[in-house]
């Protein structure tokens, strides 16, 4: 029987190629291809969709090897590869290409205006330096500043942003710097003062 078995498949299929949709075909197919059994021949196109499909009715067996890509995964599904070489390190920025605006000093890493402005109220001033997007110094730039060649601080002090001792009068009082040290001068009395400014790209 076993013998005879691939000349009756040959036979049969011969049969269904020969006879089509006919009675006699369509016995000859079922002999080969139960009812209750779907081949490639029976699908339309795009005919099976997820939503047909059972549950873990494909395994791993089913698919493919090498068929799946990256976003066919959740996220956390695949492990994380191995960290890469660092990369070569990038070229150093020119030093150049930063600097200070017209009438202003670089001093370690801003922009102090080389010399210092009329008189006026701290918070005149400190408005007026606001209103060019610059500040007031603190006490402590402001006396660093006044050790560099060629600065010269302004005999009656300058305004600093730092907070005096406010025990001195009764309204607030502010450091003015002066060449000798610091002083406090109340917030409403004018005083000479500058501005700093960031550094900037290009100039």
């Amino acid at each position: 029987m076993r013998e005879r078995l691939p000349i009756i498949l040959s036979s049969t299929a011969l049969l269904v190629s020969v006879l089509g949709a006919t009675p006699l075909g369509e016995a000859a197919y079922d002999a080969v291809v139960p009812r209750n059994s779907v081949g490639t021949a029976q699908l339309k196109r795009n005919a099976v969709t997820s939503s047909k499909i059972a549950p873990n009715a494909v395994r791993t067996a089913h698919v493919v090897n090498g068929s799946l890509l990256a976003e066919d995964f959740r996220s956390g599904q695949l492990p994380k590869g191995e960290k890469g070489e660092k990369g070569d390190k990038g070229d150093r920025g020119d030093p150049a290409a930063v600097g200070c605006p017209t009438g202003t000093t670089r001093f370690v890493s801003a922009c102090i205006e080389s010399t210092f402005r009329g008189s006026a109220t701290w918070g005149a001033a400190s408005n007026d330096c606001a209103d060019e997007q610059r500040r007031l110094p603190s006490s402590g730039e402001l006396a660093a500043f006044a050790r560099q060649p060629g600065v010269t601080i302004a005999p009656a002090g300058e305004w600093t942003a730092d907070l005096g001792d406010i025990t001195y009068a009764s309204t607030f009082a502010f450091f003015a710097f002066t060449q000798t040290g610091n002083g406090v001068r109340t917030a409403f009395v004018p005083g000479p003062y500058r501005c700093v400014a960031g550094l900037q790209n290009g100039t």
